[in-house]
């Protein structure tokens, strides 16, 4: 399919480039924001969203060499296209903010998103951790019983014999099984001395009393 130079133009002219940018530092005056801009308008910037801000981090995910600092972001729409690095090195130039505390990524990126809900569940951890009350420091609750001393290992022991007396003994038998011997030399019948049969200390007797 043929394509007019002129309808060529016309699709590039329609395609938007989306990025989000994040500056890690302690205030982003408006000064900065307006440079922001300007310095955008040499890639036909088409929007700027208002910028977001987040409480101070103490270790910004997206900055691993930033301890301690807000973090605020932006979305904006280029009509052309820049690498991602390119843009952080001349937004640093322009803004006059510091390579290390500028994230710059393409709309949509995995990494970005990724960082977005590590965030939030790290926030919402620090909520849920505060409802709760460290046992180390603090008296045991009535209810609570320390998992020692004698009257643990008393209970202890108790639980065990009942689930021990309360199992179940199985029996298996096969061709290879030893037969079970019983040995009576050493057990002492009712005949002993009177009617013969066998005596305590070993040996078959038959006679009576004295012989």
């Amino acid at each position: 399919m043929t394509k007019l130079f002129k309808d060529y133009l016309l699709e590039e002219a329609s395609k938007e480039y989306g990025y989000k940018v994040k500056f890690a530092v302690d205030d982003l005056s408006e000064e900065q924001k307006d440079a922001l801009e300007a310095a955008l308008a040499k890639y036909d910037v088409r929007s700027v969203s208002a910028f977001k801000s987040t409480p101070i981090q103490q270790s910004p995910l997206d900055f691993p060499n930033v301890r301690n600092s807000k973090v605020f972001s932006a979305e904006f729409v280029l009509g052309y296209p820049a690498a991602v690095d390119g843009l952080r090195v001349y937004l640093s130039d322009k803004v006059g903010i510091n390579q290390q505390q500028i994230a710059v990524y393409n709309a949509y990126d995995p990494r970005d998103v990724y960082n977005d809900e590590a965030v939030a569940i790290r926030d919402n951890f620090a909520d849920r951790k505060a409802e709760y009350e460290t046992a180390l420091g603090n008296d045991y609750a009535v209810e609570d019983k320390p998992a020692y001393g004698k009257e643990y290992n008393d209970e202890f022991l108790a639980d065990l014999k009942k689930k021990r007396d309360e199992r179940d003994v199985v029996e298996f038998e096969n061709p290879l099984s030893m037969k079970r011997k019983e040995d009576n030399t050493s057990v002492a019948s009712d005949d002993v001395g009177e009617r013969g049969g066998w005596s305590v200390m070993g040996g078959e007797t038959t006679d009576g009393p004295g012989k």
